[in-house]
């Protein structure tokens, strides 16, 4: 699990080429999660520098986008006669699901939408394991061993 986009945003890009590294796990992952704070003005922009620099680090032949979730979070503020949720789902390449996190809208479709990918694409079978914020850090390195 990676949190990159207040890392990549605040980031001169020329130094993006010096944390390929650490961004670089991404390969590895069976599906990404891209969250976007869909209440945020600026929200396409930090959009548009994800996949930019996803973009540079992947090579060309290969498509991540189809290992992508757009999960839209914060969707309860969202302003509907501004933003048409309905209309930006469906102008977009990539599954998209619209969240609240603290008031827990559409989390089982979330959780139903990483299943689904998980036993199309990679043939695994999804656990939901409950995991305090205390024990995250142990809990993650138990499961890459």
């Amino acid at each position: 699990m990676l949190d990159t986009v207040g890392f990549i945003s605040n980031l001169p890009h020329e130094l993006v080429e010096c944390f390929k590294a650490t961004l670089e796990e991404i390969f590895t992952a069976d599906i990404l999660l891209h969250i976007i704070d869909i209440s945020n003005p600026q929200y396409l922009y930090q959009q548009e520098i994800v996949y930019k620099v996803l973009d540079e680090i992947y090579p060309k032949n290969y498509n991540y986008r189809s290992k992508m979730i757009e999960v839209w979070n914060k969707i309860d503020i969202v302003n509907n006669e501004k933003f048409d949720v309905e209309d930006n789902i469906a102008k977009s390449e990539f599954t998209i699901v619209p969240i609240s996190a603290t008031k827990k809208i559409n989390l089982k479709m979330l959780y139903d939408e990483i299943t689904i990918k998980m036993n199309k694409d990679k043939g695994k079978i999804l656990r939901n394991v409950d995991v305090s914020y205390e024990e995250f850090d142990k809990t993650l390195r138990w499961f890459k061993e």
